[in-house]
């Protein structure tokens, strides 16, 4: 009995081994960042190894400025979602009688305005913080910060104010 339960903790120490010498052993396999085969690489295509890490590092550089481009396209057609149903919102409002029409003009207006000024401090932030070598994050704005269009999460809601009693 005591020998199936040593052979069960066993099991499980023994495969957790084997996976640390794994890990390790790849880790020993680079040099200076460089994976092991760079180096084989380089010599049988006769190159220098620093030419291939070149090579690497620019193909590298392309996938991130690709991922960058996506993410980018992907906030810009969400702020486009979250506009559009504000604005249906706010025609709702106006054919529900709630506002009017020139209210829904003024507000939209007012809140395009409000985006700007945003924006405006956003990068005027950005613009200090690069200026004074300063990481944003200890101003404690959050975990998102102030990259992209999170923080203009606040304006995708429509906010519920109390009818004005009259």
């Amino acid at each position: 009995m005591n020998k199936k339960i040593y052979a069960f903790l066993l099991l499980p120490v023994v495969a957790l081994g084997a996976a640390a010498i794994t890990i390790g052993t790849q880790a020993s396999a680079h040099k200076g960042g460089n994976p092991a085969h760079i180096e084989e690489l380089a010599e049988k295509l006769n190159i220098e190894e620093a030419q291939l890490e070149a090579a690497f590092q620019e193909i590298k550089a392309e996938h991130k400025a690709e991922r960058e481009t996506i993410i980018q396209n992907r906030e810009t057609e969400r702020a486009e979602k979250l506009q559009n149903k504000y604005e249906e919102r706010l025609s709702k409002a106006a054919g529900d009688g709630d506002i009017t029409e020139a209210q829904k003009q003024l507000i939209l207006n007012k809140r395009a305005e409000l985006i700007a000024k945003f924006e405006s401090e956003v990068t005027a932030l950005q613009t200090w913080s690069e200026q004074n070598d300063i990481d944003l994050r200890y101003l404690g704005l959050g975990h998102a910060g102030l990259r992209g269009n999170s923080g203009l999460k606040l304006f995708g809601k429509f906010p519920k104010f109390p009818k004005n009693s009259e």
